[in-house]
């Protein structure tokens, strides 16, 4: 695999805006502790995507903002596993209205996709969700 990326906030994770031509969005956290580990492979290594893990008590993907675990070729795109202690807000898209926000994870070629995991209170979502099993948790 690919890194894994492993991050905990005790109060919220907002990220905000993405246009990949004009300004950059945002990310920020509220937590006393978090942890990023990442890696790159290239097509020849035919590695699949890394995990992500997101413990929070709210998660906002705001603006055309996204989380993603990709790959292309023949390796699958890796899970996504998100736990909100109250709620998961996924919404809006980028100033130019070309990337909306999402959760995503695929494979670009023949591998297959990760799956999707989220856990929340509530979970509001008017962006997208992409792969090829969703799983949707409220209490």
């Amino acid at each position: 695999h690919a890194g894994i990326i492993n991050i905990s906030a005790d109060q919220s994770i907002v990220l905000m805006g993405y246009d990949p031509f004009n300004e950059q969005g945002s990310a920020i956290f509220n937590a006393t502790n978090h942890l990023n580990s990442s890696d790159h492979t290239s097509d020849n290594d035919h590695k699949d995507a890394g995990n992500i893990t997101i413990n929070t008590k709210t998660l906002e993907i705001l603006d055309g903002s996204f989380i993603n675990s990709s790959t292309i070729g023949i390796s699958s795109g890796g899970n996504i596993h998100i736990n909100a202690d109250d709620m998961i807000k996924i919404a809006g898209h980028s100033k130019n209205n070309n990337y909306v926000s999402n959760i995503n994870s695929q494979s670009r070629g023949i591998g297959d996709a990760g799956n999707i995991h989220l856990e929340s209170k509530k979970t509001s979502a008017s962006g997208w969700l992409s792969n090829n099993q969703l799983v949707l948790k409220s209490w």
